[in-house]
C-alpha cells in the first residue's frame, strides 16, 4: 500500500471513530433524596417535538417509555396514572453533524491537502424526574449518539442500550 493510501485509510478510521460511542451522563440534584418515595407517574411536556421519528413513530415512543418503566420498577418504583411521588419525563431531538479534517499527503511526486468529511445525524434523549407540581428537577440523566435513519431496529436497540445506562445511577427506591 502506498503512503497516501495508508496515510487516508488511517484517517477515515479516525474520522469514524471520533463519532462513534454513546456519550452517556446524569446528574443528581444536590440534596435531593429519593427515600420515602415509591410512585411515579408520567407527563410528555416537550413530547418528542425535536425528533421527527419519535413524533411520526407512536409505537417507538410507547417501547420508549415500557423502557424506562422496566428500569424504574427493576429500582422499586411503581407507575401511578396521577400523582406519583415525582414526575417522568422525556425529550428527544436528533441534528446533523459535520466533522471534516485536512491532511497533508506527500507522496514522492505530488503534495496535497485533501478533506475528509464525514456527516451524520446525532440522537440525543434527554429523561427527568421532577416534583409533581414540576417546581424543582430531581434527577436527569442524557445519552447522545450517531442515528441510521435507514435502521429502525438498530435504532431501537440503540434506544434499549441508552435508556439502560441513562438509568444505571438513577437512586433505588428508599420506600414509602
Amino acid at each position: 500500500m502506498r503512503p497516501a493510501q495508508v496515510t487516508t485509510t488511517m484517517m477515515a478510521a479516525l474520522l469514524v471513530a471520533a463519532c462513534s460511542g454513546m456519550q452517556v451522563e446524569s446528574n443528581l440534584e444536590p440534596g435531593v433524596s429519593f427515600d420515602g418515595l415509591g410512585t411515579y407517574s408520567w407527563t410528555m411536556l416537550g413530547d418528542a417535538e425535536g425528533d421527527v421519528q419519535l413524533a411520526t413513530n407512536p409505537l417507538m415512543r410507547r417501547r420508549l417509555i415500557q423502557a424506562v418503566d422496566d428500569q424504574l420498577a427493576a429500582r422499586g418504583y411503581a407507575r401511578v396514572d396521577e400523582k406519583g411521588d415525582f414526575v417522568v419525563t422525556f425529550y428527544t431531538f436528533s441534528e446533523k453533524q459535520v466533522q471534516w479534517e485536512q491532511f497533508d499527503v506527500t507522496t514522492r511526486t505530488l503534495y496535497r491537502n485533501p478533506v475528509y468529511v464525514n456527516s451524520w445525524d446525532q440522537g440525543t434523549l434527554v429523561i427527568s424526574a421532577v416534583e409533581p407540581n414540576g417546581e424543582k428537577l430531581l434527577w436527569v440523566g442524557w445519552a447522545s449518539d450517531a442515528l441510521d435513519p435507514g435502521k429502525p431496529d438498530k435504532n431501537e436497540k440503540q434506544m434499549n442500550e441508552a435508556i439502560t445506562k441513562i438509568m444505571a445511577d438513577f437512586p433505588a427506591t428508599g420506600g414509602s
